[in-house]
């Protein structure tokens, strides 16, 4: 593999969609995702992850670049210093309460932009064949 494949992910059901940066480092579809999720630790604020995954989980993988082996780390560095969301609950008029909703969005696309400044990744790849 001359390169490894970066793709932005969907994943989910329903109206919650989840986004995240997939580098696929394996023939067989392993790599590493890269996303925001909600902790329960934070206090229901989204922080950052990183984690072994299979590019077959995802719903929708959409190639946008290609990255050098070495640069994996540098990628996740990237991703790490785009800050998240504040929390992933919103409250509601009705209620008055929280109610959770999706912002993992918000930081993919900030992270999209973060990736292409970085100058990590060549070309973008819509269309490629995977």
């Amino acid at each position: 593999m001359a390169g490894l494949t970066v793709y932005e992910v969907r994943f989910g059901v329903g109206n919650c969609l989840h986004y995240g940066v997939f580098v696929q480092t394996g023939n067989d579809g392993a790599g590493m995702l890269m996303d925001v999720r909600g902790s329960v630790n934070a206090g229901g604020k989204l922080v950052f992850n990183s984690r072994s995954e299979m590019l077959a989980r995802f719903d929708m993988k959409t190639p946008m670049g290609v990255i050098g082996a070495y640069q994996v780390h540098m990628l996740e560095n990237v991703c790490r210093g785009v800050d998240p969301p504040d929390t992933q609950y919103g409250s509601t008029s009705l209620s008055g309460g929280s109610s959770p909703i999706c912002r993992c969005s918000e930081w993919n696309d900030r992270v999209w932009g973060a990736i292409y400044s970085s100058g990590i990744m060549k070309g973008q790849c819509f269309g490629l064949e995977e």
